[in-house]
């Protein structure tokens, strides 16, 4: 379920790309064309021999994934660059998630060697992909704040320029939460979709981004799905369990 938060995500993943595409215009002569589809997979596949950058594993067409060592994300600021992207196995890829490869190499030493890693630092620099600087940090921080209100701006103007329900949706509505288990309504107004919440027992915090119901049939109740960031996984928590610390 797409929230204002998550639109922001994906925008800003696309800045991302944007600008270093642009990048490797500039300083590599790359087209963005040579970053898409089967050229950067041949191209990635052809460097690195047909095997993982980390952990050596030998590839195919169909086992190989791309992976941005530096992660693409508001946080981590990897930008979508030849030199910052390296070919991987699916169970490096899955361990990296939104690590850094120090952090990966460190969690992972079985995984990632330190020549692995070193080779990796040196590609980047080669192709003048270590870029972590402070201001583009700053200015993605920026961007990413600006969008989360605007998107529900636009949304908002874009619900108003639609016509109303007629009378045959609003008998198609009321069908349906006769047939519904649920009604959502309420509960989504206490735990709005894009608002922090806090679960009062572990202290783990995340974006709430779905709401489902569990339990046995006829007894089931309803939850909040929450996006922890440190895992990037999907939490679910019951409401008396949860505790709202910022509003969307």
């Amino acid at each position: 379920m797409a929230n204002k938060q998550s639109a922001a995500n994906s925008m800003t993943r696309t800045l991302l790309t944007l600008i270093g595409e642009q990048r490797d215009l500039q300083v590599l002569g790359l087209t963005p064309g040579q970053l898409q589809g089967k050229k950067i997979r041949k191209s990635l596949m052809e460097e690195f021999n047909n095997a993982c950058a980390y952990c050596g594993t030998s590839l195919t067409d169909t086992t190989m994934e791309m992976d941005h060592v530096i992660p693409m994300n508001k946080a981590s600021v990897g930008l979508h660059m030849y030199g910052n992207l390296v070919p991987s196995c699916k169970p490096c890829n899955t361990s990296k998630h939104f690590f850094s490869l120090e952090q990966f190499a460190a969690s992972h030493p079985d995984r990632v060697s330190g020549a692995s890693t070193a080779r990796i630092q040196d590609r980047a620099i080669r192709h003048g992909a270590d870029l972590d600087t402070q201001p583009l940090r700053e200015f993605i921080e920026a961007f990413y704040a600006g969008m989360a209100p605007l998107i529900e701006e636009k949304k908002a103007q874009a619900l108003a320029l639609l016509p109303g329900p007629t009378q045959v949706v609003q008998e198609t509505r009321l069908a349906i939460q006769k047939k519904s288990e649920y009604d959502f309504t309420e509960f989504a107004k206490l735990f709005p979709l894009g608002s922090i919440v806090r679960a009062k027992l572990d202290g783990k915090e995340g974006v709430v981004v779905d709401y489902a119901l569990e339990g046995d049939p006829g007894k089931r109740k309803p939850y909040v799905r929450f996006l922890y960031e440190p895992t990037g996984k999907k939490i679910t928590r019951s409401p008396k369990q949860l505790e709202v610390i910022r509003q969307s």
